[in-house]
């Protein structure tokens, strides 16, 4: 009988451990769903950031071609109107000045190639570190999927 009885009040608290463990397991479970679902979200806005982000890249370095070719015609201007000064000796004055604006064109648009090449390098690396950002959480949630799966299945 005293075995009998030793045998059920373990089984009683085996019983009350188990209970306990499915609640936790529960409360666990539920946290983690909240998580993921937590993660997700901020997933969802950092793709969404980066998609934006590249799209202004792009739209910056079309940006950048287009004020290259316009430095390269002000060049190609320049040089001709250097040319013709040599054989216009009547027109220098007017050759000096449009020589002058174009320059300052030129100074302009190198200026603001910098400008926007530094914005293209900043943005670009903005962009690696939302992709690390996102790959981190990506792999937080996997994590806690995985976790999530094996507290399930014990």
């Amino acid at each position: 009988m005293a075995d009998a009885a030793e045998i059920q009040t373990k089984l009683d608290e085996l019983q009350e451990e188990f209970t306990e463990f499915e609640a936790t397991s529960r409360e666990v479970e539920a946290e983690l769903e909240k998580e993921i679902d937590t993660l997700s979200a901020d997933n969802e806005k950092l793709e969404q950031k980066n998609e934006q982000l590249v799209q202004e890249t792009e739209e910056l370095k079309t940006s950048n071609a287009s004020l290259n070719d316009e430095l390269n015609k002000a060049l190609a201007k320049i040089k001709s109107l250097e040319a013709t000064i040599s054989t216009q000796q009547s027109k220098i004055q007017t050759l000096e000045e449009q020589t002058d604006k174009l320059e300052r064109k030129q100074r302009y648009a190198s200026d603001t190639e910098t400008r926007l090449e530094e914005q293209i390098e900043s943005l670009t690396e903005d962009n690696i570190l939302l992709k690390e950002d996102l790959d981190t959480v990506t792999a937080d949630a996997e994590e806690t999927e995985r976790d999530l799966r094996d507290v399930r299945e014990s």
